[in-house]
């Protein structure tokens, strides 16, 4: 079971003041749909729509969206700034497995073996003196003692887990998010601390790309021909998928053709330039 987390001032904040007391709840339905679900904050539009029981939902969803509580996504919408407050996928994935893992070794403590009347009578201490025969049951063995595994078979999911977490170093997770923040100037105090969810997927991502690719796809970004891009560029959303990443490093690579007039020709030899730059900047 996953829990919601809301600020106590949620209510008085002005977005939630704005957008009306329907589309507050809305959004409220929308935050427990997607912990119960671990969506990561996507609303498909179907979903959207019949979360709350309120006469309006469509006008609903346009005030959360005009008032930057839900960004547009595709197939449906994205609660805005959800993994800063909210755990990811992963992470409660992991957390569960844990779990598990904890309750399995309390059961196996709480097991007793059958004590039998013989079992307890062959466990009676005698201080006498032992007949001949019964010495060598007894006797000191000098064989080697057994000593335990150093090597246990762990859980597999555990041990591939913890594999793919160590391939990705704290280093590497702090080097991406720090060019993440420079090169779309986030300078905002509220990105000065890493949260969890972005630091979740910037890990699950540096499991399939090296860091210098992360950091070429966000640089990337830049020439991405979408005109609401500047709107939707937080880490957790270029980050959202491998399919996701790859789309940016090809643009790296091929920078798209004009798209419906979205990018200039100047702005596209800007990013062009900037893009050189940076990696001029990294030696590379």
């Amino acid at each position: 079971m996953t829990w919601v987390r809301l600020d106590d001032a949620f209510t008085e904040h002005p977005k939630v003041v704005a957008a009306g007391p329907l589309a507050a709840w809305l959004h409220v339905c929308a935050l427990a749909y997607c912990n119960r679900n671990l969506t990561d904050g996507h609303v498909p539009a179907s979903v959207a729509r019949r979360l709350a029981d309120i006469d309006n939902p469509a006008e609903a969803i346009a005030a959360l969206v005009a008032n930057g509580l839900w960004d547009k996504d595709e197939g449906g919408y994205r609660i805005h700034g959800y993994l800063e407050y909210q755990p990811a996928k992963e992470q409660v994935l992991h957390e569960r497995e844990l779990a598990k893992e904890r309750q399995a070794r309390a059961r196996e403590k709480r097991v007793t073996p059958d004590v039998t009347r013989e079992s307890r009578r062959d466990m009676t201490v005698s201080h006498a003196v032992t007949s001949p025969e019964l010495r060598p049951k007894f006797a000191r063995s000098s064989a080697a003692p057994t000593r335990p595994d150093p090597n246990p078979t762990l859980n597999p999911k555990k041990e591939l887990y913890e594999a793919n977490a160590s391939s990705s170093t704290s280093v590497d997770v702090q080097a991406v998010y720090d060019h993440w923040r420079k090169a779309r100037n986030k300078t905002d105090r509220r990105y000065d601390k890493l949260s969890d969810g972005r630091r979740s997927k910037i890990r699950a991502r540096l499991r399939e790309f090296s860091a210098d690719e992360l950091i070429r796809a966000i640089d990337a970004v830049a020439l991405d021909p979408w005109e609401d891009r500047p709107r939707h560029d937080d880490v957790t959303v270029l980050f959202r998928s491998k399919e996701t990443v790859d789309r940016f490093l090809e643009m790296a690579n091929a920078p798209p053709a004009r798209v419906n007039g979205y990018v200039s020709d100047e702005e596209k030899r800007a990013g062009m330039l900037l893009h050189k730059q940076r990696l001029i900047e990294r030696g590379l």
